[in-house]
Formats: structure tokens, C-alpha cells, sequence
């Protein structure tokens, strides 16, 4: 069970990498990586899409109306996205000294440089939408994924990040 899940942070994590390039490519008009780890995931993407499956399934199997799941998942979502965006972010700096984006200089109503309410609601939205309609389709072809696999591909993003930032801190 925790195989899947954590199989869930890396298919979401590359998902949420991918994304990245295209935002970049439109914002800058070129394809630009700040991304700090080797491999071609974002974590952070991972974990906060997780956490939205996860509450998915729980207003599912409650006895919510519809509309009223919708907006907790919605609730739900942003503060996913928020909680991920401040503790990466945070991690980020305490490790390396350095942030790895701040909101504060591309958009209004920031009250950090991890937060904003713009883009966080932006991505709350995509995770909303992740989860209702790119989900169920990841669900399915997971099953075809044998599990040496998916546990191969975990210990090796588990193995960048750890690499990617035990340099940073034995420097």
C-alpha cells in the first residue's frame, strides 16, 4: 500500500515536472530548468496531488453531498498545494541557503515568497483536476506496473534527492 502511493509521488512528480517546462517555455519563451534534483521529477508536484487523491477517496466513501465534497476538495487542494509549496521551499533554504522561486516578484498577494494566492490557487486547480480526470486513468495503467518496479523507481528518486542534497550540505 505504501508502494502505491509513494509510486503516486513519483508519476506525479514527473507529471509536475513536465508541467514546469511548459509554463516556463510559455513565461520565458524558452525551455528553462531550475530544478534541482537529476532526474526528470518534481516531488513537490507529487506529494500535493497525493494528498488530494487521498482526501478524493475519503469525501467518496462519505455520506457529503456532492457539491459539499467538491468544495472541501477544493479546500483540501489549496492547502495541499500551499503546505507542500512552504515546506519545500523551506527544506530548500534550510539545506542550500538559496530559494528556489519567489512568488513575490511575478505576482500580487503573496505573503511569502513559497506562496501566493495566485499560483497556489492555480495549481490547487490542476491538482482538483488531476485528480477527477488524469487519475483514474493512472490508476489503471499502475496496475500494469510490477511492483520491483515501481519500488526501483522510488529508491532511485529517493536516492536523488538524497544525493542531490547531501553535496549541498557536506559543502
Amino acid at each position: 500500500m505504501l508502494v502505491r502511493w509513494l509510486f503516486y509521488v513519483v508519476v506525479y512528480g514527473f507529471l509536475g515536472y513536465l508541467l514546469e517546462r511548459i509554463i516556463d517555455l510559455v513565461y520565458y519563451g524558452r525551455l528553462f530548468d531550475a530544478s534541482y534534483l537529476f532526474l526528470p521529477v518534481q516531488p513537490m508536484y507529487g506529494v500535493g496531488v497525493t494528498i488530494c487523491i487521498f482526501f478524493h477517496m475519503c469525501y467518496k466513501k462519505s455520506t457529503l453531498s456532492k457539491g459539499l465534497s467538491i468544495f472541501l476538495l477544493l479546500i483540501t487542494a489549496y492547502t495541499a498545494v500551499a503546505l507542500t509549496e512552504i515546506t519545500a521551499h523551506t527544506l530548500h533554504r534550510l539545506l542550500t541557503g538559496k530559494n528556489l522561486w519567489d512568488y513575490r516578484h511575478a505576482f500580487p498577494f503573496c505573503p511569502s515568497a513559497a506562496t501566493c494566492i495566485v499560483p497556489t490557487g492555480a495549481f490547487a486547480l490542476l491538482a482538483l483536476f488531476t485528480v477527477r480526470f488524469i487519475h483514474p486513468h493512472v490508476l489503471f495503467l499502475t496496475t500494469y506496473v510490477a511492483d520491483w518496479m515501481k519500488i526501483a523507481l522510488i529508491a532511485l528518486v529517493l536516492a536523488d534527492i538524497f544525493f542531490s542534497y547531501s553535496g549541498v550540505v557536506l559543502l
